[in-house]
């Protein structure tokens, strides 16, 4: 990779007192999404988001103040993917001879940062390919500057933008495919950003023979079933018809505590991987198996398996003792059971079986690291072995959500 070259300061301090004007006074602080416990096929719940951009494409904000949000997130890993052909700040850095910008220097800046620190966290080079059939996003790779779909100046204007990649065509399509042949001979992996977007074809239902062929190639191997304040609910089912890895990322701009409160986000739009650690190789190889869940909104979408994992750890259920029952005013054949949530999150559960009594509605919010308890009515409590609950806040399809047992933990009672 290419040295730094010259780093324009004022202008960077001009950026970013013009965000700071912007950010809400009143900024709710972001979820922490470090404390999901270890699932029972043996992984760590890891918050990653593999879609951030900085001052060195079209973002407000340098590479140090991802690394500092990151942590503050509890996020184990960060892809920095900058656009590879447009950069709307060129007249800050550029490379001498070319005139263009080094795309690979945001992630020296925040991989440097992380070393020199020791800091938690891990940053995946990357980048995000602008064309006309779509966004893409290649992450693992070893040069940006590579990524590059096509051979002209960087875009420095929204007109530019438009007029150079919002073009479609044979011509296109064959610039696309080539870079992203380039990232998979780097070992990259690539992936499709929000598949809907205006003024881009929008394939949710129904991909372009183009994105078809990139799917059965090999060439994009997920798919962003949200992005940002957005949510894809047929990208699901069309991750699950094609094999993709199903992520959320928060294809964030500008500093992530202002779009959260501008969006009425509760955390970063992040995607969980089912890893057997937070290095690098390791979220490949979680990434490169699809063993992903993105996180919207407390809202985990995923494969039927990899979201029952991550739910079937974080929540318990065992009995409580009895204290109010006398003997004149008892309640018969009942037991007081207690559901704790584990995970950073909040749980919505609706009870399934319609033959179960409770002192409660069918519908229980379960908040982020506490309990709820409820009496369950005419039934033995030595032989009450548990309850089956619908996961509100879950899609494993477009219109279907997880159905999880939470059987009766006595141990210790």
């Amino acid at each position: 990779m290419r040295a730094i070259h010259r780093l324009a300061a004022v202008p960077a301090l001009l950026v970013s007192s013009m965000v700071a004007a912007l950010l809400p006074a009143a900024a709710a602080e972001p979820i922490a999404l470090q404390s999901f416990p270890p699932t029972a096929r043996g992984f760590q719940v890891l918050a990653v988001d593999l879609h951030v951009h900085t001052i060195f494409s079209d973002a407000y904000v340098w590479p140090n103040l991802r690394v500092e949000e990151a942590l503050n997130e509890g996020l184990a890993a960060i892809a920095i993917t900058d656009h590879a052909e447009t950069t709307l700040a060129t007249q800050l850095i550029t490379q001498p001879d070319t005139g263009l910008l080094d795309k690979n220097q945001a992630f020296v800046l925040a991989d440097r940062q992380v070393r020199d620190g020791g800091l938690p966290l891990t940053v995946i080079p990357g980048a995000e390919l602008t064309r006309g059939i779509g966004h893409m996003n290649c992450v693992f790779i070893q040069d940006a500057n590579q990524m590059r779909s096509a051979s002209h100046p960087d875009a420095r204007s929204s007109q530019d933008v438009y007029e150079h990649f919002h073009t479609v065509g044979p011509k296109t399509e064959a610039e696309v495919e080539a870079a992203l042949r380039r990232a998979e001979q780097q070992g990259g992996i690539c992936f499709q950003n929000h598949p809907y977007w205006p003024g881009f074809p929008s394939y949710v239902a129904h991909p372009e023979p183009v994105h078809q062929r990139f799917f059965d190639q090999g060439l994009l191997r997920g798919i962003e079933v949200a992005n940002g304040d957005k949510m894809f609910p047929q990208a699901i089912d069309l991750a699950l018809k094609n094999s993709l890895a199903m992520l959320g990322n928060s294809d964030t701009h500008r500093q992530i505590k202002w779009e959260l409160a501008a969006n009425a986000l509760p955390h970063r739009t992040v995607t969980l991987f089912l890893a057997k650690n937070r290095q690098a190789e390791s979220l490949k190889e979680a990434l490169a198996n699809g063993r992903t869940v993105a996180l919207y909104r407390q809202t985990l979408i995923g494969r039927e398996a990899d979201v029952a994992d991550i739910l079937g750890s974080a929540l318990t259920m065992t009995p409580v003792q009895d204290t109010t029952r006398d003997p004149v005013r008892r309640v018969p054949r009942s037991v007081i059971v207690k559901i704790e949530n584990k995970a950073p999150v909040e749980v919505n559960l609706e009870l399934v079986d319609e033959s179960i009594v409770v002192n409660q509605t069918k519908f229980l919010r379960v908040p982020a690291g506490g309990s709820v308890s409820m009496r369950v009515l005419d039934v033995d409590p030595e032989k009450f072995a548990g309850l089956r609950f619908r996961v509100l806040n879950s899609y494993i399809s477009s219109n279907s959500q997880l159905s999880i047992p939470l059987p009766l933990q006595r141990a210790g009672y």
